[in-house]
């Protein structure tokens, strides 16, 4: 434990070290301003240059760039003194060593403490499209940026060198600069730029500007473009104004949510109760159907290994007796569970247990080994025999099961909880709702935002369709809280952000279905005994019948390993005094009991037709 933390602590020193390093490392050089100028040619290829000034604290061995695939002759200069702009020619200017591995160009400039300016020339290809009418260019110059800029200007020239009347600039940002046209140029500047923000931007221009490159799409394109770029632009510029116009009412559903959910919550009822006491819940239990406990205990279902608690429930209403005999299988010993001789009239479903599965018989009657459950019958050889016998079995298993649920005490025993369902109808109509504001009103392209809406539309309708199931709700709001991510921050959004973990929360929270009344305290009942046994607290019984009881219950909950501790206190002249085979060797019970070696379809005689009704002879 000591080494534990001593190593936590060197892993949260070094990641502190690590980061001050990095920090000290930006800080070491600053960019006081960047001129950049792009230049296109006739043939759609853009020629950038760009004028950087450094400022160097320490000593330092020059910069990294990372660039775009697209980028071919990346050169850098030492630039003249006192150099003002970009539009600058290299002929004449000093190289500096520039080595490039991948889309990194290290640029070397050995300098200590003092201020540097740094020319850049490089060409960028096939990022411009030429339409018929039109020719798109859409870029972005600090998309791979590492370091804040400061003061930064930025040129852009077509091929004419001229701006017509048919020549559009986009900024693709929240931040809108201020354009202007000068020397047949367009110019826009920017205060700063962190290295989180790229500043993307779509230039349209005519396509006759482009005399040297043929048409790469043969269609019109300049009065779509307008209309989907003037809708977008209008989205930028009033994004925070939509965004935060819904806050009152995300606000006030936040609030409803949380007094709804709290409601539904705390008078819920399943969260009324009897007032019993520990002794008296654990004496419910101990009186209770072992498979009705199973039952319970399973979120009322039935399933394969619930064969198990059908034996201990039969020997409980003094059916069937079990014993301990020598094993078929090898030298060990095996459980036998008998079937008694009664003149009691037998509900349809021990009947059917009685025909399917006590197919043996000696001179104390039909019986079944457990150990058939685990030791696969020598006589079926074939994997299809074998298939085919699981398959037999599944189908008398669901006979079985019906006659089970068809009992008064097993129907409605978990019924639909119908104010939740409509209060999480409520939640995820606000969420789609609430989310296809959202898309709708930031800066998405149109088909992107028809594609997010309708998917999460269509997911709603599937949410709805299955009785708003707790998984897929956590799905959906999961899904809705990673997409709101996607949006645009503003106060709003983070709002948005708090109402999805707050549904979701409410609705994990909140109990899907009712149990039906009586139910609540056995259940209650059911986890008091888990709860104790776990903790090797479990009162055991003053008498072997009632600890063999108890001990049945334990096993049926899954908890005998726990269990199997305090019977080892039990003293052996305890057991002398009668037949209590599940308390001879309760190490060996367990294991024989164990769950994870027991077959789901045990290997015995049967003979059943397609729909799994008996036709052997009575």
């Amino acid at each position: 434990m000591k080494l534990r933390k001593i190593l936590s602590i060197l892993f949260l020193l070094l990641i502190v070290i690590t980061l001050v390093s990095c920090s000290d490392q930006n800080k070491s050089v600053t960019i006081d301003s960047v001129d950049i100028l792009a230049q296109i040619d006739t043939v759609g290829t853009i020629h950038v240059k760009e004028l950087y000034n450094y400022t160097i604290s320490g000593s330092n061995q020059g910069t990294t760039r990372l660039m775009k695939s697209n980028i071919e002759n990346f050169q850098a200069y030492k630039a003249p003194h006192l150099a003002e702009n970009a539009d600058l020619e290299t002929e004449g200017l000093e190289p500096l060593k520039v080595e490039k591995e991948n889309n990194r160009y290290q640029v070397t400039f050995p300098t200590e403490d003092e201020n540097k300016q740094v020319f850049y020339s490089y060409q960028i290809s096939d990022v411009v499209t030429k339409y018929n009418d039109m020719a798109d260019l859409s870029y972005s110059f600090f998309e791979l940026n590492q370091l804040e800029l400061h003061d930064v200007a930025i040129n852009l020239q077509t091929p004419s060198k001229q701006i017509s009347k048919d020549t559009f600039l986009f900024f693709h940002s929240r931040q809108q600069p201020e354009i202007q046209t000068a020397d047949g140029s367009i110019q826009y500047q920017y205060n700063s730029i962190s290295d989180s923000e790229s500043y993307p931007f779509r230039l349209i221009f005519p396509a006759a500007e482009l005399a040297d490159r043929p048409v790469d799409q043969a269609k019109d394109i300049k009065d779509s473009v307008l209309v989907s770029e003037g809708s977008l632009q209008w989205r930028y510029q009033n994004i925070d104004e939509n965004f935060n116009d819904s806050i009152g009412l995300i606000a006030v559903l936040m609030i409803l949510v949380l007094l709804i959910g709290s409601a539904l919550f705390f008078f819920h009822p399943n969260r009324k109760r009897l007032p019993f006491d520990n002794k008296a819940l654990l004496s419910l239990l101990e009186r209770s159907n072992p498979l009705f406990v199973r039952y319970l205990n399973n979120e009322a279902k039935l399933s394969e290994e619930d064969i198990i608690a059908v034996f201990f429930s039969l020997n409980q209403r003094n059916l069937i007796s079990i014993s301990e005999v020598p094993s078929e299988v090898n030298a060990g010993t095996t459980f036998r569970f008998t079937w008694k001789r009664s003149q009691v009239k037998l509900r349809e479903s021990d009947q059917y247990i009685k025909e399917w599965l006590f197919t043996r018989k000696d001179e104390l009657g039909p019986y079944f080994l457990l150990e058939s459950m685990a030791a696969p019958d020598q006589k079926i050889q074939s994997r299809t025999e074998k298939n085919n016998y699981s398959k037999v079995f599944k189908q008398c298993f669901e006979r079985w099961r019906e006659l089970i649920e068809e009992q008064p005490s097993f129907q409605n025993v978990k019924n639909t909880y119908i104010p939740y369902h409509l209060f999480s109808f409520s939640l995820v109509l606000l969420t789609i709702s609430l989310l296809s504001y959202f898309v709708f009103s930031d800066v998405w392209s149109r088909e992107t935002q028809y594609v997010v809406t309708i998917i999460f539309t269509i997911f709603g309708s599937v949410v709805v369709y299955f009785k708003c199931h707790k998984i897929l709700m956590i799905l959906l709001f999961v899904e809705s809280f990673i997409l709101s991510l996607f949006l645009s921050m503003t106060a709003a959004t983070g709002i948005f952000l708090i109402f999805i973990v707050l549904a979701g929360t409410v609705t994990v929270l909140i109990p899907s279905s009712r149990w039906k009344h009586g139910s609540n305290e056995l259940r209650r009942a059911i986890k008091l005994a888990k709860k104790l046994i776990k903790k090797n607290q479990y009162p055991l019984g003053v008498t072997p019948k009632v600890i063999e009881r108890q001990m049945q219950y334990a096993i049926i909950l899954r908890q005998e390993n726990k269990f199997v501790q305090q019977c080892n206190a039990i003293p052996a002249t305890l057991l002398a005094s009668g037949n209590y085979p599940l308390l001879n060797n309760p190490k060996f019970t367990v294991a024989a009991f164990d769950p994870s070696i027991l077959l789901t379809a045990p290997q015995i005689e049967i003979d059943r037709d397609e729909k799994g009704e008996s036709v052997r002879e009575a």
